[in-house]
């Protein structure tokens, strides 16, 4: 007897993701992503967690072979493969900030005079956008006051650039 799906059918994927609906349930430590036959796992972790992490990500990818195991499925080891990646903050603050004044600053200073009659409340969308560049900048908890950060880093808010046509 032939199992599985017909390779280059149409319906393939999506019979593939139905075949896989409960996979959730074996995966505890890792979020993952599922597309045609592929299942990418991936944790978040700090540098100093990287062991703990690892550790992890095996007990998890231990699961997935038991789970693939139990539904006559094969892992192909060629096409298998790990990566670990630090995140952005290890960049030094002075590359940060210069990334985020060489590429994001010049698309927002470019609307602002667009913006000269818009009301208050819609300038909301730049400032949103204006504030995760500077915590790039200089990383902040999303609920602590990025205030401190404007004035350390000597950035003028959205509607303090407009208002002056610092741009």
């Amino acid at each position: 007897m032939i199992t599985g799906v017909l390779q280059g059918s149409v319906l393939g994927p999506l019979l593939f993701l139905l075949y896989l609906h409960d996979l959730y349930k074996i995966i505890e430590h890792s979020s993952f992503h599922l597309y045609a036959d592929v299942v990418q796992l991936y944790i978040h972790f700090p540098s100093p967690l990287a062991e703990a992490a690892v550790t992890l990500l095996s007990d998890d990818i231990n699961n997935l072979l038991e789970y693939f195991a139990g539904h006559n499925l094969m892992l192909n080891i060629n096409k298998t493969q790990a990566q670990l990646r630090r995140n952005m903050p290890f960049l030094p603050t002075q590359i940060r900030e210069l990334l985020v004044k060489s590429l994001i600053f010049p698309h927002i200073d470019y609307a602002l005079p667009l913006l000269t009659n818009i009301n208050h409340e819609n300038l909301h969308y730049p400032q949103k956008a204006q504030n995760a560049a500077v915590r790039f900048i200089s990383p902040t908890a999303a609920m602590d006051h990025i205030t401190p950060n404007y004035v350390r880093l000597k950035i003028f808010k959205v509607d303090d650039r407009r208002t002056l046509k610092v741009y």
